[in-house]
């Protein structure tokens, strides 16, 4: 998990470790083996190619929907190892400020996807 607490050389290492990061040498950058990578679209939404992701779940909607977009195109790009992906976005229907922000999304036609289930 990459939190807002931690120390830059901390996330480097486990961003490191989920993207298969190599030294000019060829050799791991980090020995661990990170199957998921959990942090917001804030922390982790940005400058990644994570082409040995095969499916996003943000757990989220973010006030800017251009981050939510960028969430899914970390693995949904030119390179991914992974051929079947998938993207999910996880609402809290009885949270009123999730459903704020869904609504003003939803104002402004900015809603991707479809709906799969309500439970």
């Amino acid at each position: 998990m990459i939190a807002g607490r931690m120390k830059g050389s901390e996330k480097t290492d486990i961003i490191n470790a989920f993207t298969d990061a190599v030294d000019p040498s060829g050799k791991r950058k980090c020995k661990k083996d990170i199957r998921f990578l959990i942090g917001t679209s804030r922390l982790i939404g940005v400058g990644l190619q994570l082409t040995r992701a095969s499916h996003v779940v943000l757990m989220e909607p973010d006030n800017e929907f251009v981050r939510e977009m960028q969430g899914y195109a970390r693995v949904h790009r030119i390179g991914q190892k992974n051929p079947l992906s998938r993207s999910y976005r996880l609402i809290d229907s009885g949270n009123e400020i999730e459903e704020a922000i869904l609504k003003r999304q939803k104002d402004r036609k900015e809603f991707a996807g479809r709906l799969t289930s309500e439970e």
